[in-house]
């Protein structure tokens, strides 16, 4: 694939989203298979699971009040 035709493709991916990145180069690396990219996405794949565990939660914590530590851990996602 030529990268005019690349580009293309992400500016019809971004139209379908109906979301215009600003840096087309993150959505680039976000659909971009780690094995296929030189440029590898753990970094952003660490903040995305941190976000993750950390809305997890918030949300036991305000939808399980009272509940002790070891029923909210049994409710949480696997790190």
């Amino acid at each position: 694939m030529t990268r005019r035709a690349a580009e293309r493709d992400l500016t019809g991916l971004q139209r379908r989203l109906g979301h215009s990145f600003r840096d087309s180069s993150l959505l680039r690396r976000a659909i971009t298979h780690r094995s296929h990219a030189a440029d590898h996405n753990e970094r952003l794949e660490f903040i995305g699971d941190s976000l993750l565990n950390c809305v997890v939660a918030i949300l036991l914590f305000e939808r399980l009040p009272g509940s002790r530590k070891a029923t909210c851990r049994a409710c949480a996602p696997a790190s």
